[in-house]
């Protein structure tokens, strides 16, 4: 059941009007059978039948959570090929067909939704709403059609029309209350958060208290009103007043500015109730046991995670939480945090849905058992080691691990010995902001180029030094860094110095934070090359 309201995302997962799903579930329409007992899942679009384009500018899910003879009953809506149809899936997401709505022969559906029950009692079957774009334009924010469907979306009611409200959540506190957000152009911009007392019918304008355009909208069963828009903001008052919460952390590396809030999930906790909540930010997972007053951590602090979405199991009094990043999926279960890509194909940036579905460029995965799920490696940070040799006089830059230990024991030949300085990096783009990029490293071919390596995070010094002769790339991706044009904030910034012996094709780099030491190197010869990365410390 879908108790919270998100704006659409961007293909970077930042707050947008536009939602990149990719191979969406409205193309599923065959898959195979998935096993009582399995790892993750995928069922592919199948392309010769709808070929699919990067960028599904509209996607809607919802779950009803009542079984049907064949599974659970699903409903997905996907703008992209032309086709921004309602689908509708009775076997649990293996097949999908069409879902007609009467009067609107290609809806654009925006939102889908159910309405809200207790926590662990399933949805009623056929309680469906959604939302239906009518109008707007390049300018102006989008109109919409609210409807419901009480017989499982064969049948529609109108409960409004050409309403500014787009997107929807269902307040569990109060029967007859909503909340909408707008989308649109000027939405982007400026707060276009609505309040509906009469179950949708008519909306009320209730945000001009907010700061910022708001990407996302929960309503607790408490009361509580939480507002995400850029950090969270709470409202007791059924949104008419709005307060920033004064516990709300501060930036953390590798942050740089505030920290972002960027979904919300609430939950019925067995000691805090309804007043507990977790949210995720630029910096990683925050809890509140008190209605949004105080912000603790809860995990993955350092780390950019975009979505959250709950695991209803009516089995479990545990919180369960699917937590979606880039390129990978983790469960947050009570107090632990688990990788959940076991079966999850590689290098994909997972959407969590709700229940136990995710999708992805792949198609959508579904796992019929979280705990044969769980698998994979979480976020983590890596040490960069700097080594020193003294009969070539050359530096040479690695992860801690497998090369820094055969360095050690001799293996890559006499006179290497470690530095003393390292830098803290993230040794891969998981979990990353999207202002990361992968350093390249490459070697000096043998017999042409030089004995030694060299590293850069810039895309086309990366693309030129590749199509040098005298240099082999050896990795895409030695480490993952930012690039310095817009400051470290609290990072520390790699100014890069050369030894000047090209001549004697005995090319050299060294890396280096240290100002001081980088003027010094400069007074004893080699070229000072400016900075050129950001690492976490």
């Amino acid at each position: 059941m879908l108790h919270h309201l998100r704006f659409a995302r961007s293909a970077t997962g930042r707050c947008s009007t536009t939602w990149q799903l990719l191979n969406l579930f409205p193309f599923l329409l065959a898959a195979l059978a998935l096993p009582a007992h399995a790892q993750w899942q995928t069922h592919p679009a199948p392309r010769p039948v709808f070929p699919m384009w990067y960028g599904v500018d509209v996607a809607a899910f919802a779950i009803l959570d009542a079984a049907t003879p064949s599974g659970r009953l699903l409903f997905a809506a996907g703008a992209a090929n032309g086709r921004p149809d309602l689908y509708r899936s009775s076997d649990d997401g293996l097949t999908w067909h069409v879902n007609a709505i009467a009067g609107y022969p290609n809806p654009t559906v925006y939102w889908a939704g159910t309405t809200p029950t207790p926590q662990g009692v399933p949805s009623r079957r056929g309680d469906l709403y959604v939302t239906i774009v009518v109008g707007g334009g390049f300018t102006e924010n989008n109109r919409c059609d609210l409807l419901r469907s009480g017989d499982e979306g064969a049948t529609w009611t109108a409960v409004a029309r050409n309403v500014d409200a787009c997107v929807i959540v269902f307040d569990p506190s109060s029967p007859l209350v909503a909340y909408g957000i707008g989308v649109g152009y000027s939405a982007v911009f400026y707060p276009a958060v609505y309040r509906s007392v009469d179950g949708g019918a008519s909306w009320l304008g209730i945000g001009q208290h907010l700061r910022y355009a708001t990407s996302q909208l929960n309503a607790a069963a408490d009361g509580t009103l939480y507002a995400l828009a850029g950090g969270v903001y709470v409202s007791r008052d059924q949104g008419e007043t709005w307060t920033a919460p004064a516990s709300w952390p501060a930036p953390s590396h590798p942050s740089e500015g505030d920290i972002q809030a960027n979904d919300l999930v609430t939950w019925r906790h067995p000691l805090h109730g309804d007043s507990f909540a977790v949210i995720a930010t630029s910096n990683g997972l925050y809890k509140t046991i008190d209605a949004g007053a105080n912000w603790l951590p809860a995990g993955l602090q350092g780390f950019w995670i975009d979505r959250l979405d709950l695991v209803d199991d009516p089995a479990s009094v545990e919180l369960q939480v699917l937590i979606g990043y880039r390129r990978g999926l983790a469960l947050l279960r009570g107090e632990a945090i688990f990788s959940l890509t076991n079966g999850l194909p590689a290098g994909i940036d997972p959407e969590p849905m709700g229940g136990r579905y995710v999708a992805s460029p792949a198609g959508l995965s579904i796992c019929a058992d979280l705990q044969s799920c769980i698998g994979g490696t979480l976020p983590h940070t890596a040490t960069l080691i700097e080594y020193h040799n003294a009969a070539l006089d050359h530096y040479f830059m690695t992860l801690a691990g497998g090369e820094a230990d055969g360095i050690d024991r001799g293996a890559a030949g006499p006179g290497w010995s470690r530095t003393g300085v390292t830098f803290e990096v993230l040794p891969d783009i998981t979990a990353t902001g999207y202002q990361y990029r992968p350093v390249c490293r490459f070697y000096g071919t043998p017999g042409i180029g030089p004995n030694s390596h060299f590293y850069t995070i810039d895309y086309q010094e990366c693309a030129n030094v590749r199509a040098d002769p005298g240099w082999t790339l050896e990795s895409t991706s030695a480490f993952v860094a930012r690039p310095p044009e817009r400051g470290c904030g609290a990072g520390r910034v790699v100014y890069r110095l050369y030894n000047n012996r090209f001549a004697q094709n005995d090319s050299n780099h060294r890396y280096v934070a240290d100002l001081a030491l980088y003027q010094s190197l400069q007074a004893q010869g080699w070229k000072g090359e400016g900075a050129q990365l950001c690492v976490l410390r």
